[in-house]
């Protein structure tokens, strides 16, 4: 398992990298799979919703209001 964790790691700080370098991220808008034990990677598409407050990463909820409804 520490392989995984540390591939995990890997990939986050060099998307951090590429955020301080004004960069866009390579993984932006999709979710990257990797299954260890079979040696394989694939992205998975996702896409904002424009209602998502968590999304939109601008607007902070209210006080005491559930981020989702």
């Amino acid at each position: 398992l520490g392989p995984a964790v540390v591939l995990a790691g890997t990939l986050q700080a060099a998307e951090v990298v590429r955020l301080l370098r004004h960069e866009r991220p390579l993984h932006a808008d999709s979710l990257l799979s990797f299954d260890l034990a079979a040696g394989r990677t694939r992205h998975v598409p996702v896409t904002r919703r424009a209602t998502c407050v968590t999304c939109d990463g601008l607007t902070p909820p209210a006080a005491g209001r559930s981020l989702h409804p």
